[in-house]
């Protein structure tokens, strides 16, 4: 069964940007969601690596995993969980 874990839980400037890291099972998809919105989906690469930007931010935000799946079509998927939180500070 495919495997992923997420990292990135950090503290910055209010209007800055820092990076959500996903990592686990080579060449699978990673389903996770910001806030509780929408899902969203990366791939992992062939080392199990991916990263996505959080653009700037002016509020706090979650990113959670919620599942990972192979690319290939294997038809096998697990759900995952985890989450990285960011907080946006307002303190000068």
């Amino acid at each position: 069964m495919p495997t992923a874990s997420i990292s990135g839980t950090t503290t910055i400037c209010s209007g800055s940007a820092t990076t959500i890291s996903f990592s686990g099972t080579a060449n699978t998809t990673v389903t996770y969601t910001i806030n509780g919105g929408s899902n969203l989906t990366i791939d992992l690469d062939g080392a199990g690596a991916a990263s996505v930007s959080t653009g700037n931010l002016t509020a706090n935000a979650t990113y959670a995993l919620v599942s990972v799946a192979y690319t290939t079509g294997i038809g096998c998927s697990q759900s995952a969980s985890g989450s990285a939180v960011v907080t946006v500070s307002t303190t000068v």
